[in-house]
């Protein structure tokens, strides 16, 4: 799905493609800022079956991605449950323990000026155990790797590289 972009920005194309749950270490690879992801709520449904768990992934203190993701007990095996229940660990790494593929199937992409809304959800056996929404914040991260330029503009040896690459004569 992210071939829509055209994947002219690599950073994006990679946060796309990511399994669930991978997304932190991408950002920690491409951003010179601190990156957290915070668990913001996890709440059950009036009819007991149904959760929701919602995490914010933040460079400097300011969200870059937000997610939403749905789960079903009635679904999920109960080892898995009581995994998410224990609200310790990612849902990607919880996936990973217990052997199942982290594949998305991509519902819905719609690109936006300043962000990208996704949904998509994660099958193993042809039952959906988790749907996630998300929204991406392109604002921010075009903000954070212009302020990654700016401040190697005033580093020595990137200058001394870029006046290599600009030939003799400058």
């Amino acid at each position: 799905m992210s071939t829509l972009l055209k994947a002219k920005n690599l950073l994006l194309k990679e946060i796309l493609d990511a399994p669930l749950g991978n997304v932190v270490t991408i950002l920690e690879r491409y951003l010179n800022y601190k990156i957290e992801i915070d668990l913001i709520e996890q709440n059950i449904s009036k009819l007991g079956a149904r959760f929701t768990r919602k995490i914010s992934i933040t460079a400097n203190n300011l969200p870059v991605i937000k997610a939403t993701i749905k789960f079903d007990k009635n679904i999920l095996p109960p080892q898995i449950m009581s995994q998410l229940l224990q609200k310790t660990s990612l849902v990607g790494d919880i996936l990973k323990q217990n052997n199942i593929p982290n594949e998305k199937k991509i519902i819905s992409l719609v690109v936006k000026n300043d962000k990208i809304v996704r949904i998509y959800q994660i099958k193993f056996e042809e039952k959906i155990l988790f749907e996630v929404s998300e929204v991406i914040r392109l604002d921010w991260l075009n903000e954070f790797r212009m302020v990654e330029v700016q401040d190697k503009i005033n580093d020595e040896k990137f200058q001394s590289l870029c006046w290599g690459a600009m030939g003799p004569g400058w």
